[in-house]
């Protein structure tokens, strides 16, 4: 059986996010789903990921929440066949915590898609992609070379966040609180 790039890229992501979390207080969980929890049927979750950005990050797309804002929803798409994200990626009950989360509560809710095609990353913001009218070319970072066919190159994957996150370093910030 062949293994779906998707869940793939999620374990590839997975890495990148642990190496954050070492250098760049980035902190992370992970939601199950029904792959991760060994073929049991679980509930739909709202995204892959919860992210938590430490103070002094932030999330850099317009309505995707206030500055001060540091919880981020992080769903993580993959394609073999398309280059850029397809709005059919995004399932309806997917759609649905997109709006909830994004739409009325004001978290950022952030989609990262990897194609094999091309080995580009992209992060749009969720709610740009519900809207019927998706500009393909309105995703906020195109990060090239960012993987091989299905393998990511996790350190400039980890880069890429790092600026687009504005993530301080963690050693810098360990040395600053201990000043205190």
């Amino acid at each position: 059986m062949a293994t779906d790039v998707g869940k793939v890229f999620e374990d590839e992501l997975q890495v990148v996010l642990k190496s954050l979390n070492k250098s760049h207080l980035l902190a992370w969980h992970r939601f199950p789903d029904t792959h991760s929890a060994g073929g049991n049927i679980i509930q739909c979750q709202p995204s892959d990921y919860l992210l938590g950005l430490p103070p002094g990050a932030h999330v850099p797309c317009k309505g995707c929440g206030r500055i001060e804002q540091r919880n981020v929803f992080f769903e993580a798409k993959a394609s073999e066949t398309h280059r850029s994200l397809q709005k059919a990626a995004i399932r309806p009950e997917q759609r649905g915590f997109i709006h909830m989360y994004a739409g009325m509560l004001r978290l950022p809710y952030l989609v990262c898609h990897y194609s094999t095609l091309t080995g580009n990353i992209q992060l749009w913001n969720g709610l740009a992609i519900t809207d019927p009218r998706l500009n393909k070319d309105k995703h906020l970072l195109a990060e090239f070379s960012a993987g091989t066919g299905r393998k990511l190159n996790k350190e400039r994957c980890a880069l890429a966040f790092v600026e687009f996150f504005s993530l301080p370093d963690k050693l810098k910030t360990v040395k600053l609180y201990n000043q205190f």
